[in-house]
């Protein structure tokens, strides 16, 4: 069962916490916005989906040629090989496009990095995820691992000021919705 607040958004689903989906280009602020609304909100983050399958892309780029140390090295590069990374992960959820998803979701309450539409499509039908948040920021290179945009999401949250100033809409989101840690909700 879905519970709402007296402005009808969701705070739990079915017993449990919400699950959100933060999207955006590559460097938009998803990570950030993720661990920021982790220290604020009951909503548990780990990590993004790219940290979850590092260990798959690290063994993948390895048989590739490419020299890295380990796993985590691997991961701390990603930013250099995009397309190769989203290409790896698209290839791991081919039978099963909400795998990775799924796993990530079993210890956390906010997914990052969901980058091919039929992905996004299958999540939303799968049921993870119950809001999908876009977060926008001008001024950064177009992501050309995105196959989706803002108008396939609930919700989208401007990064175009501070950190602080993100910050700032980020705990409005949250109180608008009723996330906010001290915030009271009605069951």
């Amino acid at each position: 069962m879905r519970h709402r607040d007296e402005h009808g958004f969701i705070f739990e689903v079915e017993g449990r916490q919400v699950r959100v989906a933060i999207s955006g280009a590559g460097r938009a602020g998803k990570d950030e916005a993720a661990i920021y609304l982790s220290t604020i909100t009951p909503l548990r983050y780990v990590a993004g989906t790219s940290y979850w399958a590092r260990h798959l892309v690290f063994r993948r780029m390895k048989a590739a040629g490419y020299d890295y140390a380990d796993a985590d090295t691997c991961w701390h590069d990603r930013h250099n090989h995009r397309v190769l990374w989203a290409r790896i992960i698209g290839e791991y959820n081919r039978n099963d496009p909400v795998q990775l998803y799924r796993d990530c979701l079993a210890d956390q309450d906010m997914l990052t990095g969901v980058r091919w539409r039929h992905e996004q499509q299958a999540c939303r039908a799968a049921g993870l995820v119950d809001l999908w948040v876009w977060i926008e920021r001008h001024g950064i290179p177009p992501d050309p691992t995105m196959e989706y945009g803002p108008e396939e999401c609930d919700v989208v949250l401007e990064n175009n000021g501070t950190l602080k100033d993100f910050h700032a809409t980020l705990q409005r989101f949250a109180y608008e919705r009723g996330l906010l840690l001290f915030q009271r909700t009605a069951a």
